[in-house]
């Protein structure tokens, strides 16, 4: 899922501000390269496209997870 706004699901990418960009995939040692589908819907209609047992993420819960992260990548291990 890509949005500019934070749509309350997990796996979520944000657009940073951006209006237009690329997307980028590759196939690591799989056996064949299906070609992926993108699909533009409206944000008040998205959980109708998601499977039933998506969880949501509030954006608590979201602050969180940036900022646990944003502290792994401060007090990693340099060399």
């Amino acid at each position: 899922m890509i949005s500019f706004k934070d749509p309350g699901v997990p796996n979520w990418l944000d657009t940073g501000g951006y209006l237009y960009g690329g997307i980028q995939g590759r196939w690591n040692k799989a056996d064949s390269c299906p070609m992926p589908a993108t699909k533009k819907v409206k944000l008040a209609d998205l959980r109708k496209h998601l499977p039933a047992d998506t969880p949501t993420v509030t954006a608590a819960e979201r602050d969180a997870s940036l900022r646990d992260r944003r502290m792994g990548a401060q007090f990693r291990r340099r060399w």
